[in-house]
């Protein structure tokens, strides 16, 4: 089993998928800075292109991530049925 904790999350019980839940979440939070920081450069100066694509870039960054996450979850409640409709 993992060894994490996310209080930050509000939990610590030692569930699998709570863990790579939380460290999603952990990953996700300096890229949702990046994005953030990003976003207020292009709201400054919205005509420069070199501004634009760096916004580009930290969307596309955080949204593959977030991908991830999903495809991540999906395979473990794809695992976790077959598990339980083996039993039947």
């Amino acid at each position: 089993m993992t060894d994490l904790a996310h209080p930050k999350l509000g939990y610590n019980n030692d569930y699998f998928l709570d863990d790579i839940s939380g460290a999603f979440e952990e990953g996700a939070e300096g890229m949702m800075k990046d994005l953030n920081a990003a976003q207020e450069e292009l709201q400054k100066d919205p005509s420069n292109p070199a501004v634009l694509a760096n916004y580009q870039a930290k969307l596309q960054e955080y949204t593959l991530f977030r991908s991830a996450q999903t495809s991540t979850v999906k395979a473990y409640k794809d695992i976790g049925a077959s598990i339980i409709q083996n039993f039947r």
